[in-house]
């Protein structure tokens, strides 16, 4: 990405990454999600620049040769080789690019500083409202783990024929909401029906696939129950009610507003993480713990098994791959944290990334005086940005290596 350029962080999606990881169609699934990412950050520079004035000669996805591309109005579109990102080129970014005088109106640099703010960020804002959408749809639509939910888990077989669980159809799944009349709203609450109720009738009200079903169970005394060899309860103890089953916490939806609110704090919780996470990657303890890592097999083990190291596009894809077969919930919580985290990222105060723009536009504001406009010469960041993306593509190539040879461990198992 030169400096005439707004760009999108590099995905590491170059060549569909990897081709090991083609097993199924998950993870080419999962590089097109990720590439759709790309392109809306793009589509946030491209229409705020249109809507404020601003002349965008090019929109394309990734980089290198143009493999596509075709030319509507004043912009061309299209496809380069390498999908590791995107860009869109709006005139006049710095002050030393050359612009015809005619198109000098509608360049970035002659902009207002709120304008220039809001293109520059436009494709972390992007990030951030999508974020905020899906933990929305989160949070209403799939739900989120509750104590006040108590779903069956595990249904047993016992060694003496089938189990109360089984014999009144229970199945894994089924998320009880009365016992006996009594509102489930917690394990422990049904915990203390079934075990209060030995050889006792009790009515258990369960939603399967968002329907309810009464099915009716007969707790028995735990004490005579072997399951591998071990009693479900000890034989010198008082009687308890068993019925076969393993619970769990369930998932709990929220109201409209409520979803408005959680996925806020959610979004607010995961940006603190991301900055003090961005913060730790360049920290020179965790560099040098990188470099460990990629020079010694056990303690690069030890980093995947744990999940204490950065990772490349290659685990951005496969951990996305991870959640999807987790379920929905875990897919659209990586999804809101992935969208954070770039959107972040993209807006720290460096070039090449869209922040870097911010903070030259920034100081010239500060910098300028009524009829006075102050231009930074932005070639003078030279060597600053040289050393950036040396160390980001030095990042890359050992987060690579470690996600190849020593993957991290699924975290949704």
């Amino acid at each position: 990405m030169n400096e005439s350029r707004l760009g999108g962080i590099a995905l590491s999606l170059g060549g569909l990454i990897a081709l090991g990881l083609f097993a199924s169609w998950w993870a080419p699934l999962m590089v097109l999600v990720l590439l759709l990412v790309v392109v809306l950050h793009e589509l946030g520079h491209f229409a705020t620049a249109k809507l404020t004035g601003m002349k965008a000669t090019q929109f394309f996805v990734g980089f290198g040769p143009t493999l596509w591309s075709v030319q509507r109005g004043e912009t061309e579109f299209g496809l380069k080789a390498f999908l590791v990102g995107g860009y869109v080129r709006i005139i006049g970014m710095t002050s030393t690019e050359e612009v015809d005088e005619a198109d000098e109106p509608r360049s970035f640099r002659a902009q207002s500083y709120p304008r220039r703010v809001l293109v520059a960020s436009a494709g972390s804002l992007v990030h951030l409202t999508l974020a905020l959408l899906v933990g929305w749809a989160s949070l209403f639509f799939v739900g989120e783990p509750s104590s006040r939910v108590a779903q069956i888990n595990q249904v047993m077989v016992f060694a003496t024929g089938q189990s109360p669980a089984q014999r009144a159809g229970i199945v894994p799944g089924d998320v009880v909401v009365r016992a006996n009349g009594r509102n489930v709203d917690s394990v422990q609450v049904l915990h203390h029906v079934i075990s209060t109720h030995i050889n006792d009738r009790v009515t258990l009200v369960v939603r399967r696939h968002g329907r309810l079903r009464t099915l009716h169970v007969v707790p028995v005394d735990g004490r005579q129950l072997v399951i591998d060899g071990q009693p479900l309860a000890p034989t010198s103890g008082p009687a308890v009610g068993f019925i076969g089953i393993g619970l769990g916490e369930g998932t709990a939806t929220r109201s409209a507003w409520a979803s408005v609110t959680g996925s806020a704090s959610v979004v607010a919780r995961t940006a603190s993480s991301a900055v003090t996470g961005v913060l730790q990657v360049f920290a020179p303890h965790n560099i040098a713990q990188l470099y460990h890592d990629v020079t010694n097999g056990k303690a690069a083990s030890t980093a995947s098994s744990t999940g204490q190291r950065p990772i490349s596009g290659i685990g951005i894809v496969q951990l996305t791959v991870d959640s999807a077969k987790a379920g929905w919930g875990p897919f659209l919580g990586i999804f809101v944290s992935l969208n954070v985290f770039i959107g972040i990222f993209n807006i720290f105060p460096i070039l090449p990334l869209d922040g870097g723009h911010v903070a030259i536009a920034t100081y010239e504001r500060l910098r300028s005086r009524r009829g006075k406009p102050y231009r930074a010469d932005a070639s003078k960041l030279t060597p600053f940005i040289l050393v950036f993306v040396t160390a980001l593509a030095l990042l890359f190539l050992a987060t690579a290596y470690l996600d190849i040879t020593h993957p991290i461990t699924n975290p949704f198992k």
